[in-house]
């Protein structure tokens, strides 16, 4: 029983994640997607049509997914999809808490819920999926 709940996860790749997911808000935010506060925080001049309630968690999702897909073990996937939206998760509190206190308590939070939560649960289901294809 204690074999099962070991989490053997590799530190380089946690790593790379964290980076890719640090890299990930900085990149939406210069797309125009408002992913850490309520305006860009780089100044971007691009306007998208499509809203950033939308575009955020689906790109949390997705790349939890993909990493569910490419994970070895149940545990391993949720917590590699943990160390991807763990960046997403701390900014907007530190930038509403901390740096800008603007906003509301609302707008910060689900920014914040688009990272640990959706990364990590997409990424479990995304490899239970992936495990009952491979064995049907």
């Amino acid at each position: 029983m204690n074999n099962l709940l070991k989490i053997r996860t590799r530190p380089k790749v946690c790593l790379i994640l964290f980076i890719l997911g640090a890299v990930l808000c900085i990149v939406l935010d210069i797309l125009g997607v408002t992913s850490i506060t309520i305006k860009s925080v780089f100044n971007s001049p691009i306007d998208l049509p499509v809203p950033s309630w939308v575009i955020l968690p689906l790109t949390y999702i997705i790349l939890g997914a993909v990493t569910g897909i490419l994970s070895k073990r149940p545990y391993d996937a949720a917590f590699y999809g943990a160390c991807l939206g763990q960046c997403q998760t701390l900014l907007p509190i530190i930038a509403f808490y901390f740096i800008l206190h603007t906003g509301n308590e609302f707008e910060m939070f689900w920014r914040a819920l688009c990272g640990i939560p959706l990364s990590a649960s997409f990424a479990g289901i995304a490899f239970y999926t992936k495990r009952l294809i491979t064995k049907s």
